[in-house]
């Protein structure tokens, strides 16, 4: 069987923990970026260590065998990798992981300049970062979770253009989670069900973003 598309490992998926490209540093940047008057009012904390790790893949059309995995630039314009860290992911799954436009903190998006060498020998040489937190927590509790979502695309117009509405769970081509520990509990490829696994709720239906199980 053709290995699928290899997820990142946990150290890669977290390792923006301990720069300023932390989706939680990030979402709770200082007043004069992010227009909030401090990281306490988001209630956030100002570090991801011991904060769960969901991180999503999005395609353009995520059913295209071949290109889905290999990331064809001509026929998937751009590509879209979710990087969300949570205090409690058995609760996420629970619950569901639900996000939307309204979940984007608009003073923290941005083009980046960094961009991995693996995206520009595919043909994507422009990304754009958004940062989106939870808002169904009343204000005195921590949201439970915060993301960081990078696009990848062909053209700057594209990302100009990119609109995280324009999104849905049907764009997610493959999804990975680790706890708390970085111990790896919740696998999901579109292409390749064989290797799905939920080490937490088995075959437990699953809501929102989670692709599976439904």
């Amino acid at each position: 069987m053709q290995l699928p598309h290899l997820p990142p490992t946990y150290e890669s998926a977290v390792a923006s923990s301990t720069t300023a490209t932390s989706p939680i540093r990030e979402a709770t940047g200082d007043a004069k970026q992010s227009g909030h008057s401090s990281a306490q009012e988001l209630k956030m904390p100002t570090t991801t260590q011991g904060w769960a790790t969901l991180w999503l893949r999005m395609v353009t059309n995520p059913s295209i065998p071949d290109d889905a995995t290999t990331f064809n630039s001509s026929i998937m314009p751009w590509v879209a990798t979710l990087n969300a860290k949570c205090e409690d992911l058995p609760r996420l799954m629970r619950e569901g992981f639900f996000c939307s436009a309204d979940n984007v903190v608009p003073e923290r998006g941005y083009m980046s300049s960094s961009i991995e060498p693996e995206w520009t020998a595919k043909g994507y040489h422009h990304a754009r970062k958004l940062i989106l937190v939870d808002k169904t927590c009343s204000p005195d509790e921590t949201p439970r979770w915060a993301a960081s979502l990078e696009v990848v695309a062909t053209s700057v117009e594209l990302l100009s253009k990119f609109r995280v509405e324009n999104l849905s769970p049907e764009n997610v081509l493959s999804a990975y989670a680790w706890n708390t520990r970085g111990q790896d509990c919740y696998s999901h490829h579109r292409q390749f069900p064989d290797f799905n696994y939920n080490c937490i709720y088995d075959d437990k239906p699953l809501a929102g973003w989670w692709p599976w199980p439904k």
